[in-house]
């Protein structure tokens, strides 16, 4: 069912087709969709219309996208029917979530104004292919447990191809998504192909142009430099927002280094500027 999800989420705006997602899961298209709420909780159409529109809320909240774009980006044919579904899902219209106090919308806490934060660097990632685990859940129970099983399941990989990039996406804004339904998804890019195994499926990441902000301390920390990346370095300057997630990349392994001192790249996906004027 991971590797169903991920191949959902890497086509938000193509339609649904069961088939094929039959075929990905290794599973006749009868049995498929049983098997998936089973194990999800959601029927598959569910699953896809409240990941698109989280997609959708975050796009609105973090870029100056038109309406209509922002509906074809995750699938919907036309502005009203985003809208009508939009509305249905957050209880406001696309144009009100984006104007209005979203913290309200949402009946959470408005959150302080984050400090001022700049990039590194900026970088074109090429595609990357990886090997990963995914858990749901609130990040700081999820994110452990993933790294845990794919850490075990490889060991004897991350030392014969040390050093293997240690990768985890979080795919969900916690002011959006509530805390049983975020993704983590623990990933490593090897030097050399690694096939599934156990837990362990196959992904490939989208490449393109990211900017690359450097976050020192506790992981648990993080959601504070995204709040400074997304609540104040983005809406200061003319960069708009990929398709694909963020990223993180880890430089140092929590228990060998103190907790105070660990190294975070973020990876933030940018429209390439052609496509951004």
């Amino acid at each position: 069912m991971d590797r169903v999800r991920a191949y959902l989420e890497d086509r938000l705006c193509e339609p649904l087709d069961l088939e094929q997602l039959a075929h990905v899961a290794c599973l006749s298209p009868c049995h498929f969709h049983r098997v998936f709420r089973a194990m999800t909780g959601e029927a598959v159409g569910e699953h896809l219309r409240r990941i698109r529109l989280e997609r959708a809320a975050l796009l609105l909240r973090h870029s100056n996208r038109e309406i209509s774009e922002v509906a074809l980006a995750v699938g919907y044919e036309s502005p009203a029917a985003f809208t009508r579904a939009f509305e249905r899902g957050f209880g406001a219209s696309p144009t009100v979530w984006r104007r209005a106090d979203q913290a309200a919308i949402l009946k959470r806490p408005e959150l302080k104004k984050p400090a001022k934060i700049e990039p590194l660097r900026f970088v074109n990632r090429r595609p990357m292919r990886v090997v990963f685990v995914r858990r749901q859940g609130p990040y700081a129970e999820s994110a452990p447990e993933a790294w845990q099983v794919l850490m075990s399941t490889l060991a004897w990989r991350v030392w014969l191809h040390f050093p293997a990039e240690m990768i985890g996406i979080c795919h969900d804004d916690p002011e959006i998504t509530a805390a049983e339904n975020r993704r983590y998804d623990a990933c490593l890019r090897f030097r050399l192909p690694a096939a599934p195994r156990g837990e362990v499926e196959e992904r490939w990441l989208p490449g393109g142009r990211h900017a690359v902000f450097l976050h020192r301390g506790p992981h648990a920390d993080l959601p504070q430099t995204y709040d400074q990346i997304y609540g104040a370095w983005l809406p200061a300057g003319n960069e708009r927002l990929g398709e694909s997630p963020a990223f993180e990349v880890y430089l140092d392994q929590p228990g060998r280094v103190p907790a105070e001192k660990l190294r975070t790249w973020i990876h933030v996906p940018l429209l390439e500027r052609s496509s951004a004027a």
